[in-house]
């Protein structure tokens, strides 16, 4: 009997225990990158205490690259707002002393003032954290999977390669640490699932359904199998996996079958 955490710990690549603003953004990132991640909060909603704090610039940054920096920016201090921090007696006494920094809107322009290298890309800013949370609660649930790290190219080849290999959606495991793999893993059943629904296949599916269909019916194999006898191959070194299963299958009661290569031209090295 399997444990919830069992569970977790089968859907899951990494653990975050804490909905906070860091866990929220941990957990994001780590999806960024093709992680997958299981985010653990024990309160229902996004908090409800007021804090006001200042995100530093390089959090700013960190949230550009993210995404994630305009939709914060848009629920913190106006950027013309100045950070300045006041010392009082009281609300209604008077000012003891006053920090002064400057607003969103000044440290950039310091930042183009100064653009030797020597200053962050973003300027910080002052939010409270019961607007943050939403926020970055939003991009999680809305966010899909994003690639930064790889590109839809080498995704299709990893699910090209997998189908070569008579791997099935269900049947995939990436190797660990294989950020393509990773990625790979969730769209494989998504896109399978949508060419279904469009009733239609890409060019490695036809050989992919075709060893499929022949491994799991014996009858329809052998009669396939009585119908061509004779069977030749041609460039028989690039031969892959799925289309030697099919050569294969086609094979057993009629043993009839030629093929003819070069190994110095193959393909696959």
């Amino acid at each position: 009997m399997k444990t919830g955490v069992d569970r977790l710990e089968a859907a899951s690549q990494v653990l975050v225990v804490g909905g906070g603003p860091v866990g929220m953004t941990l957990a994001h990132a780590l999806g960024q990158y093709g992680i997958s991640t299981v985010l653990v909060e024990r309160n229902p909603t996004t908090t409800t205490h007021p804090k006001m704090d200042i995100t530093n610039a390089r959090s700013m940054e960190m949230f550009r690259k993210l995404g994630l920096a305009e939709p914060l920016r848009a629920v913190a201090v106006p950027d013309e707002n100045p950070f300045d921090v006041s010392w009082i007696t009281r609300l209604t006494g008077h000012e003891l002393h006053r920090f002064r920094y400057p607003s969103a809107a000044q440290y950039r322009e310091l930042i183009r003032r100064h653009n030797d290298g020597s200053q962050p890309s973003e300027a910080p800013m002052r939010v409270s954290q019961v607007l943050i949370e939403p926020v970055l609660k939003r991009a999680i649930e809305e966010s899909e999977l994003a690639l930064t790290h790889t590109t839809p190219a080498a995704v299709a080849h990893a699910i090209s390669w997998a189908k070569n290999q008579l791997i099935t959606p269900e049947r995939y495991q990436p190797c660990a640490g294989n950020v393509v793999g990773a990625i790979a893993q969730q769209l494989y059943p998504e896109y399978q699932r949508r060419l279904l629904e469009a009733n239609a296949v890409d060019f490695d599916d036809l050989l992919l359904h075709v060893a499929v269909l022949l491994r799991e019916n014996p009858e329809l194999r052998s009669s396939l199998d009585q119908r061509y006898r004779y069977i030749l191959v041609d460039e028989y070194q690039d031969t892959n996996l799925a289309q030697y299963a099919i050569v294969r299958a086609l094979s057993i009661e009629e043993p009839n079958l030629a093929v003819t290569g070069d190994p110095d031209q193959s393909i696959y090295g």
